[in-house]
């Protein structure tokens, strides 16, 4: 078997056997079973012609399982065997899973393989016998720590591609353990990075919705009521290729964190804990921090209420809706924001959040 079948899924206590007829996979549904899946039917199938004429998927939830043994019992088509999918297998009424189990454990000719797809097999199951009578397991999703980190450079590589270190350590921040997740991201990203090689950290911001630096600049220089820098920011992030629209919306979702910061702060969550629930990079969730300590809730609401409104007039005329956005920004830098700044609050010194 290749070291990508290896990579993805880990067997139980029995060593992996080329020959091997029989395959449990086990987990939720999602890019990484469909992945293991995928390499699993090109090693028994390696061409497009064989998989065509040889290849039968049987979705338990679907369809009872008389399909599948009926095309198990025919010979193979210009392919050394037939390879026979069945998905929710564990969705089969139960007298069809035993059909199931029983035919299988009469045993399989050198010219059939069996992959079924369940998403946890129990001691009471009847799939239960087939692990225990020489099945092979392949449990999809369960790496954690430096095996994690090992698999998904390992994943990167067999698509011809690098990643990074800083990249690396981002894209374990944001997805997690989560391997259905960290596989999608990663589809999405290497179709992003084209014909080069490695993927950079900026490339991990850009997919999970941050544009590297310069967003966190721009809201950083409001932050220190640098104005020139704030004007500058925003040209410079369409500059890059970004509408207006996601510009607030980037903008906006930057503000949301720190709400979500301060609500989960006063529910006594740790930092660790905030961090873990909102997936950003460390970096930014350092400066995400030190901002919610300075903005109160009523600024927050100010700050929302006036976003909206830029987005909807962005979206009916854009020109003037990027003249509103810059001059929303530095009419109402943070610091101004803040309730009793030289002796006047937000509102005393603007009005109310939904005048123009």
């Amino acid at each position: 078997m290749s070291r990508a079948v290896e990579a993805m899924g880990r067997e139980s206590n029995r060593a992996w056997q080329a020959k091997s007829s029989l395959f449990l996979l086990t987990g939720e549904e999602g890019p990484l079973q469909d992945q293991v899946l995928r390499s699993l039917v090109k090693e028994k199938l390696p061409t497009e012609q064989e998989r065509c004429l040889n290849l039968e998927i049987v979705d338990g939830r679907e369809a009872g399982i008389d399909q599948a043994l009926q095309w198990a019992a025919t010979v193979p088509l210009l392919a050394p065997c037939r390879v026979v999918v069945v998905k929710h297998a564990d969705c089969l009424s139960i007298p069809d899973q035993k059909k199931l189990v029983d035919h299988l454990k009469r045993g399989l000719s050198p010219s059939l393989c069996f992959i079924l797809l369940v998403e946890k097999i129990d001691p009471g199951s009847p799939f239960y016998e087939l692990q225990a009578g020489g099945g092979r397991l392949i449990a999809c999703g369960l790496r954690k720590g430096n095996e994690l980190r090992e698999w998904v450079q390992r994943w990167i590589k067999e698509r011809g591609k690098q990643i990074s270190s800083s990249a690396l350590q981002t894209l374990l921040e944001v997805c997690g353990e989560d391997q259905n997740m960290l596989v999608g991201e990663l589809e999405k990203i290497i179709l992003g990075v084209g014909e080069r090689q490695e993927i950079e950290l900026d490339d991990i911001l850009i997919q999970a919705g941050w544009k590297p630096a310069d967003l966190f600049a721009l809201v950083q220089s409001l932050a220190e009521d640098k104005i020139r820098s704030v004007v500058e920011g925003i040209d410079r992030l369409l500059e890059q290729g970004l509408e207006a629209p996601q510009i607030v919306g980037m903008i906006a979702r930057h503000f949301r964190l720190l709400a979500l910061i301060k609500a989960w702060q006063k529910e006594g969550k740790s930092q660790r804990e905030i961090q873990a629930k909102l997936r950003v990079p460390s970096a930014y969730f350092h400066g995400l921090q030190h901002q919610a300590r300075s903005l109160a809730w009523e600024v927050l609401e100010g700050i929302f209420q006036r976003l909206y409104q830029v987005d909807l007039l962005i979206k009916s005329n854009e020109t003037m809706g990027i003249i509103a956005l810059k001059r929303f920004l530095l009419d109402r830098g943070l610091s101004r924001f803040r309730p009793g700044n030289n002796g006047d609050s937000w509102k005393q010194k603007y009005g109310s959040a939904r005048s123009t």
